[in-house]
């Protein structure tokens, strides 16, 4: 049984006279060419797990970000600003909107608008000339416009309804979930017909 050479390819011939464990054309040692190549093995066998464990924490990481993405995307912090009357008229045009997107609102906060303690003393100081009285009876009659404060979260079963046709429909004017048939709206009075 001859044996090969695997460095460089040569067949051993039973007439080559190097010993039996080197091989004749490239002089190489036919045991430390077999353990260099099985280390060379081996570290590629580590190099490619490294990679594999390296592969797998950055797809930890990336779901882990979209997770957060997800997360972040369901909860919508809006402010419609104005009057409250007007506020409140935004709200509803814009809720309906919301509402086709899955999103439903869960609170919502009024803040009267005021006027800052420098317009204060500027008509405190202009009382003077009788011009601040003026100024500050404009102040007490004209309030300055608020800002309502609404948050909506997405509803991943709203979601999965808006694919499947539903038994609910949205009402325009509170934006809360009311069966299909429903003349008035069971959270605001809201008339449907």
């Amino acid at each position: 049984m001859s044996q090969v050479c695997r460095k460089c390819g040569y067949e051993r011939q039973s007439s080559d006279t190097t010993p039996k464990a080197e091989c004749p054309k490239c002089g190489a040692i036919y045991a430390k060419v077999d353990e260099h190549l099985e280390r060379q093995k081996a570290e590629a066998a580590k190099r490619q797990e490294a990679e594999e464990q390296r592969q797998q924490q950055l797809q930890a990481k990336l779901d882990e970000t979209k997770q957060r993405e997800r997360l972040q995307k369901q909860v919508i912090v809006k402010t419609y600003k104005g009057s409250q009357a007007k506020a409140m008229e935004l709200f509803q045009s814009d809720a309906a909107k919301m509402a086709a997107e899955g999103y439903f609102p869960t609170s919502q906060s009024w803040a009267p608008g005021a006027y800052g303690c420098g317009s204060f003393l500027g008509a405190l100081l202009l009382c003077v000339v009788l011009v601040g009285f003026l100024i500050f009876i404009y102040m007490h009659l004209v309030k300055p416009d608020g800002t309502l404060t609404v948050s909506y979260q997405r509803s991943e079963a709203a979601v999965a309804s808006n694919s499947v046709p539903s038994a609910e429909k949205t009402c325009p004017k509170c934006a809360e979930q009311v069966k299909a048939a429903a003349q008035v709206c069971r959270f605001c009075g809201h008339n449907f017909t």
